[in-house]
């Protein structure tokens, strides 16, 4: 997840929000891994269930289920990141298309597909450690926590 999540960050991963609503594009998650549920991964949230995620070209499009489509404004990431790859899914009522930060080298929904609803743990709330990068996340916000 470079740029914006390391190696060793001690994080907080928040729970209780997602028993009263499902997650939110953009936001990132900690779910079990699909392939091997003893796995944690952690990535951000690119389509909810019934979007149609469409990667071509080095740009991610995304369809709504009310049709409404358009091209993903990831201002998260730096400016000359690219998602690499072809790529046409439609999600079902419970899948969530996840991809990491770190495009060129993410091991993502690009590879193994679609996250069921049932492995999402939580979202990525507080980083603690280290001191230097503490931060609180809302959506795709980051919020110093020390000044």
């Amino acid at each position: 997840m470079l740029p914006n999540f390391s190696d060793y960050d001690y994080l907080f991963v928040e729970r209780l929000s997602y028993y009263q609503r499902d997650p939110q594009r953009s936001e990132v998650i900690v779910f079990r891994f699909p392939r091997d549920e003893s796995e944690y991964f952690i990535k951000r949230v690119i389509g909810v269930p019934g979007d149609e995620v469409t990667i071509r070209d080095n740009t991610v499009t995304v369809t709504t289920s009310q049709g409404k489509k358009s091209v993903l404004q990831e201002q998260y990431l730096p400016a000359q990141t690219m998602t690499q790859g072809t790529l046409d899914v439609k999600l079902k009522a419970d899948e969530y298309f996840m991809l990491g930060d770190n495009r060129s080298h993410s091991y993502d929904s690009r590879h193994w597909g679609p996250v069921p609803r049932r492995d999402i743990i939580g979202k990525v709330f507080v980083r603690v450690w280290p001191p230097t990068k503490a931060q609180a996340f809302w959506g795709n916000q980051f919020q110093p926590v020390f000044n």
